[in-house]
């Protein structure tokens, strides 16, 4: 909260969205977002709040079942997968911690780490790690690296294992783009960083996305935080926007995380936001673009699930 704080201080009037908050489904005008926005369902010619919920009977273990939702009888159902259906390594990655692929090109149920090669070492999900090319049980002090090729994976459940500028293997809390400054890289786990005149590491702005179609929104890196810049293509350059007045019926929610609503023919900011997934929810969600797979997860993975990433376009 207190970064949230300081962030708009230093930031003005620029626009900032949070894509774990979204709009109250009751101030949601129109059916096309309401159907978009987790927790909430177009009834009744309104958009009110809905449990995302799948019921699985029995004794069964619910990390194998995924809430899908069946047309036929307007609502969501608990459906048993098995790792083995999936056949490609896309699909395969998006059932993880579940579901790994492993040497053999194959999608299956984790068995143990030396089922899997040096590529596919689940090093992220679990206690594996690689040691001369081979992926072997347990973790390893990232000073046991001693090249830049091999210096990967993890060390702890904060630290992950980066080669430094003086040539090193060292373990580092990814708390945010600074937390990457004495490092060779300034990129990883898909948060937006950049290497400035001195060297250090520090988050991407807008000015800084250089094509139309990408000058969509800033990320603000903050480790357990998604918090983006709006922004705004302007005579060719990308900038901070100030207003949402460049955007549309289709792009006012989509943009905004659903922090901002389209209301009489503009985008307004939300009088209430909430946060995307409720105490009383039920289910683990991701959400990819403006399709949502929706999990049947238990509270202890959840517990475990350290990032949401939310692609928002």
């Amino acid at each position: 909260m207190i970064f949230f704080f300081l962030t708009l201080l230093s930031c003005g009037s620029s626009i900032i969205v949070d894509a774990n908050q979204r709009c109250a489904c009751s101030e949601i005008l129109l059916q096309e977002d309401c159907n978009t926005i987790m927790n909430c369902k177009w009834v009744n010619q309104k958009c009110q709040d809905y449990i995302y919920e799948c019921q699985v009977e029995g004794q069964a273990d619910i990390r194998t079942y995924i809430c899908n939702w069946n047309s036929d009888l307007n609502r969501y159902e608990a459906q048993k997968f098995e790792c083995s259906q999936f056949k490609n390594l896309y699909d395969c990655s998006r059932l993880k911690p579940h579901c790994f692929w492993n040497s053999t090109e194959m999608c299956n149920d984790f068995t143990s780490c030396q089922d899997y090669n040096e590529q596919y070492c689940p090093i992220y999900n679990k206690n594996c790690s690689i040691q001369d090319k081979i992926c072997i049980d347990g973790l390893q002090q990232c000073e046991n690296y001693k090249s830049e090729q091999t210096c990967r994976g993890i060390q702890s459940g904060e630290q992950e294992c980066l080669w430094s500028n003086d040539n090193q293997c060292k373990g580092q809390s990814l708390v945010d783009c600074t937390s990457l400054t004495g490092f060779k890289v300034c990129d990883v786990n898909l948060i937006e960083c950049k290497k400035n005149a001195q060297g250090n590491c520090e988050s991407l702005t807008c000015s800084d996305k250089k094509q139309e179609n990408d000058c969509t929104n800033a990320r603000i890196v903050k480790h357990g935080e998604q918090i983006f810049y709006l922004c705004v293509w302007q005579n060719g350059q990308c900038y901070e926007a100030i207003n949402a007045k460049h955007l549309n019926r289709e792009t006012c929610s989509k943009q905004t995380a659903a922090n901002y609503k389209w209301v009489n023919n503009n985008c307004q900011a939300c009088q209430t936001l909430q946060p995307k997934i409720l105490d009383r929810q039920l289910d683990g969600y991701v959400e990819y673009e403006t399709q949502i797979v929706i999990m049947y997860l238990s509270t202890f993975i959840l517990s475990n699930i350290a990032f949401f990433i939310l692609c928002i376009e």
